[in-house]
C-alpha cells in the first residue's frame, strides 16, 4: 500500500502520540510539526497534499497562498468550528477543509463530565470528598 503523507502543525504531545499509534494502521507517514502553521513554515508541508491544524490557529490567505504553492489540497482542522481559517480564500484557491463531526452525544458527554470534575473540585476544595 503506498503511504499518504500528513504535515500536522500545532501538534501538542498527547496529539503526537495519538498521530503516531494509528498512522500505520492507515498507512500514514506524519511530519509533526510543534509550531502552528504559517506561511513562513508552509515549505515543511511539501510532498505532502494534506495538513492538519488545531483551532488556535487563524489560516489567513498569505498562509494559504504558501500551502497551495508547496502542494497542499487538503486541510483538515482538529476542531469543530473553522473559524479560524478563511474558508472563501481556501474555496478561491481550490483547497478543501475538513473538520471533526458534530456530535450531540459528544457535547452531553463533555457537559456530564464538567460537572462531575466541578462538583468533585468544589467538594475538595471545602476539604470534603464527593
Amino acid at each position: 500500500m503506498e503511504k499518504t503523507g500528513i504535515t500536522i502543525y500545532g501538534c501538542e504531545k498527547d496529539e503526537a502520540d495519538m498521530f503516531r499509534r494509528y498512522s500505520p494502521h492507515y498507512g500514514v507517514e506524519l511530519t509533526i510539526m510543534k509550531s502552528a502553521v504559517s506561511a513562513e513554515n508552509a515549505a515543511l508541508a511539501s510532498g505532502n497534499c494534506c495538513i492538519s491544524v488545531n483551532h488556535k490557529t487563524e489560516i489567513d490567505l498569505s498562509t494559504l497562498r504558501a500551502l497551495k504553492e508547496n502542494g497542499v489540497a487538503y486541510i483538515s482542522t482538529r476542531s469543530i468550528g473553522c473559524n479560524h481559517i478563511d474558508i472563501e480564500a481556501a474555496e478561491k484557491l481550490g483547497i478543501t477543509i475538513g473538520n471533526v463531526a458534530y456530535s450531540p452525544a459528544s457535547v452531553a458527554d463533555f457537559d456530564v463530565d464538567t460537572h462531575v470534575y466541578t462538583k468533585c473540585k468544589v467538594g475538595f476544595m471545602q476539604g470534603r470528598r464527593p
